[in-house]
């Protein structure tokens, strides 16, 4: 039995708490604060249920376009000096950015770009990709299968634009092993990811 891998879309501009001025862009130190608020609930409520939440981070995308990924330490305490480079490589290859480009460089792109490919839904790719615009922030979850059914309900409750789509054993275990690649690893991590 795999994951579940659910996106969570949040308009940082909206809501009063993203820091967007009165010309209607964010600043070059954007902080996508409302998904990290609303990142801290889903974990307190899956603890008190009992819930697995196997994983969780913030993603957004910066005034210029780039994509970030921020990560709790909550979140990741015990699930290994890699998870930011396994988040890293998951998001860049689903969302674009330079690490697709960097992996074919280094020749390992198109081995492991396919596996991970095959195992996420098109749509799912195409629809986080329109979503996920400069000022606006995502969750990105990882649910097992037996928690999927009572979890979206409660996900629904925060207004957010909600995505979701199976994740094979197989495409996860593909993002493990390309990570465990320290080159790969060092540019995943060095491209998209930061300690919150």
């Amino acid at each position: 039995m795999g994951n579940r891998l659910v996106a969570l879309i949040f308009d940082e501009s909206d809501d009063g708490m993203g820091g967007v001025g009165q010309t209607g862009f964010a600043p070059p130190d954007f902080e996508p604060e409302r998904a990290f608020a609303v990142l801290e609930e889903i974990t307190q409520k899956a603890k008190e249920a009992d819930a697995r939440l196997e994983d969780a981070v913030v993603v957004y995308r910066t005034v210029d376009k780039r994509i970030k990924i921020k990560q709790t330490k909550d979140m990741t305490v015990g699930k290994g000096a890699r998870r930011g480079a396994f988040w890293g490589l998951l998001v860049g290859l689903l969302l674009g950015g330079p690490i697709g480009g960097l992996l074919g460089g280094m020749g390992v792109g198109a081995i492991f770009g396919r596996k991970i490919d095959k195992g996420v839904s098109d749509q799912f790719i195409k629809d986080v990709g329109n979503s996920l615009k400069p000022n606006t922030s995502a969750i990105m979850l990882l649910i097992g299968e037996e928690d999927y059914d009572r979890a979206i309900p409660y996900l629904k409750t925060f207004g957010a634009e909600l995505h979701e789509t199976a994740l094979s054993q197989e495409t996860e275990q593909a993002v493990e092993e390309a990570v465990l690649k320290d080159d790969i690893a060092q540019a995943a991590e060095a491209e998209y990811t930061s300690k919150s």
